[in-house]
């Protein structure tokens, strides 16, 4: 009994351990996320386009460090609820397990907001001199763009010529 409570609280410290590396990294992430986000109506076109391929870096860094140790808290998490024996260390096992999950809903969505802000700084904030200079997503997302505005011009010919036809049944 006393090897598996040595286990069991081997286990906790290394996770307690993670978790706090996992919440110090998950914070740096945030505060670029807020950087970007705080820059919206200050910063614009190219200075917001470099603005975050000044941070590219930071994030590329950050990302793999934290996807690491979120599968590292995930492992032992399953190792503690394998290690578990009172109904108390299912419960901290179960609130361990809240965390990590909290956590990963934090570093998804930060992840997801650093994205848009790296996509629309990219589609909206480089000057481009020709054609030439534009990747395939950005190909795509100014086709899509002038998809939709062809498509909301015929909406408004429809509209203007059913408004017409109404008119005329109603004189």
């Amino acid at each position: 009994a006393q090897v598996m409570q040595d286990n069991w609280d081997a286990l906790k410290s290394e996770a307690k351990v993670v978790n706090g590396r996992l919440e110090s990294h998950l914070a740096e992430l945030s505060k670029v996320n807020a950087a970007f986000s705080s820059g919206d109506s200050s910063t614009v076109g190219q200075a917001r386009l470099e603005l975050l391929d000044s941070r590219i870096a930071v994030v590329a860094d950050l990302r793999p460090t934290i996807e690491a140790q979120l599968a590292e808290l995930t492992s032992l998490c399953a190792q503690l609820g394998r290690a578990a024996t009172s109904a108390s260390q299912r419960a901290q096992v179960t609130r361990y397990n809240a965390m990590r999950e909290d956590l990963q809903r934090e570093y998804k969505r930060t992840s997801e907001n650093i994205d848009y802000h790296y996509q629309h700084a990219r589609l909206i904030g480089k000057p481009r001199t020709s054609a030439r200079e534009l990747n395939s997503d950005e190909e795509n997302l100014l086709r899509e763009s002038r998809n939709v505005a062809s498509s909301i011009s015929m909406i408004d010919e429809v509209i203007g010529s059913a408004s017409a036809s109404r008119d005329l049944l109603t004189r």
